[in-house]
């Protein structure tokens, strides 16, 4: 009768092999995430801020389904619109209708990329101070569409020539 002796095996690594494992999984993290401060993250803003922008639009839109397609800024403030508060540098009082529409309404207004504007916080009442993007109270889902009225809210990377937008409202 023949015996089989038993065989070890091994269950687990050598420090060798951890250290290298080690090495991969670093070398491929820093190839994949980038540094503070990297173009990427600043795109990775940028497009949290149209992010945010598209949730202002929804919002607005949202708020125009419920208000027989006018914008806030349309109807008088009597029926929840914000039309007699239309100023040159009152965004603010033009968003203030989405409260109910957008959920977490004052970090939407800002934009990551924004570095001179910080989110309102519960206690702070929204203001222009804390707003990133401009809204055009000459759009009107109502009328017939031309190249004014397409635009219904935007931020500082849009440019008319040289000219950069700046919060508030467009008229």
């Amino acid at each position: 009768m023949i015996t089989v002796g038993s065989c070890k095996t091994r269950a687990a690594f050598t420090v060798a092999e951890m250290l290298v494992v080690f090495w991969v999984l670093l070398i491929l993290a820093a190839i994949i995430i980038p540094a503070p401060g990297h173009p990427d993250r600043r795109w990775a803003r940028i497009v949290h801020c149209m992010n945010n922008l598209k949730q202002v639009s929804n919002g607005l839109r949202s708020w125009s389904d419920s208000h027989e397609r006018h914008f806030p800024f349309e109807l008088s403030v009597s029926n929840g619109g914000s039309q007699e508060l239309i100023t040159k540098a009152a965004a603010a009082a033009q968003f203030q209708p989405l409260t109910n529409y957008l959920t977490n309404l004052a970090q939407v207004l800002i934009c990551p990329a924004e570095t001179k504007r910080r989110v309102a916080s519960t206690n702070q009442t929204l203001s222009d101070s804390n707003i990133s993007y401009f809204i055009n109270i000459d759009a009107s889902p109502t009328t017939q569409m031309h190249a004014a009225n397409l635009i219904l809210a935007g931020d500082r990377h849009l440019a008319a020539g040289t000219d950069l937008s700046r919060p508030g409202c467009l008229f």
